[in-house]
Formats: structure tokens, sequence, C-alpha cells
């Protein structure tokens, strides 16, 4: 398992473009066409197309914290251009003060140095299962 440098830095800048936020490099880590797929188990679930609909998911949840961290912990699996990440995310509740903390397991999807798809899960074996891995 080793990713190309490109592929590398591009999973380090999704995370990096959202901790500062800078939405603007956080859409340009992916496709035109790239997708986002909010965590199977959150009300509401959806997917996110596109530039535009990539910048209205970061906005939305920006709107709920007064400020958010996410970190890179591991790639736990690169397979033929599809990639099952470990990142750690700390969120401040907007106007609450209070903290949250998780790790959300990522499977993204990459092609020509971008991320066409991203989905987002709870749990280590959704991923990897998603991944076709399990």
């Amino acid at each position: 398992m080793t990713l190309s440098p490109e592929d590398a830095r591009v999973i380090d800048e999704v995370y990096t473009s959202l901790s500062e936020p800078d939405l603007d490099r956080f859409v340009a880590c992916f496709t035109a066409d790239g997708e986002l797929h909010d965590l199977p188990d959150m009300p509401g679930e959806r997917v996110y197309k596109g530039h535009e609909g990539l910048r209205q998911w970061a906005e939305s949840r920006l709107e709920l914290a007064d400020a958010w961290e996410w970190r890179l912990e591991e790639i736990l699996a690169d397979e033929g251009g599809t990639v099952v990440s470990r990142a750690h995310v700390e969120i401040q509740g907007h106007g609450s003060g209070l903290t949250v903390e998780m790790d959300v397991f990522h499977v993204a999807v990459l092609r020509d140095g971008h991320i066409a798809k991203v989905m987002g899960f709870s749990r280590r074996d959704e991923a990897f299962e998603a991944a076709g891995l399990s």
C-alpha cells in the first residue's frame, strides 16, 4: 500500500483545507463532478455533487460550529485508486461552547490527482465494506 505523492497530497489537503477553513482549496481537491456522501446514519443523509454542492456541504456544517479541526490520522488501505482513511474531527458547537470529538472513516475514490467521490462512515468495518475490501 503506497499512495502516489499526488494522491497523498490531495488526501492531506482536503483535511487541512477544511480545518483552516479554506473552502476554495477544499473544493479544488475534487473533480468537477465530485461527490460527497453524508454518513449513512446521519439524519437527512444526502449526496452533494459538483463543486457547488461540495461548498454547500461545508458551509452548512460550518454554520453549526464556532470552530472545527479535521486531522488525518491514518491511511488504512489503498487499492487501485480507492483509499480508506481514518480522520479525527473536533467540533465546537455554535454558541454552546461544547466540543464534540469523533473519528470518521472515509472511502475516497481518486481520479487524476483529485477526489471523484468520498463517502463517510462512523465505523471502520462499514468503510471497508463500502470500498469492497471487507
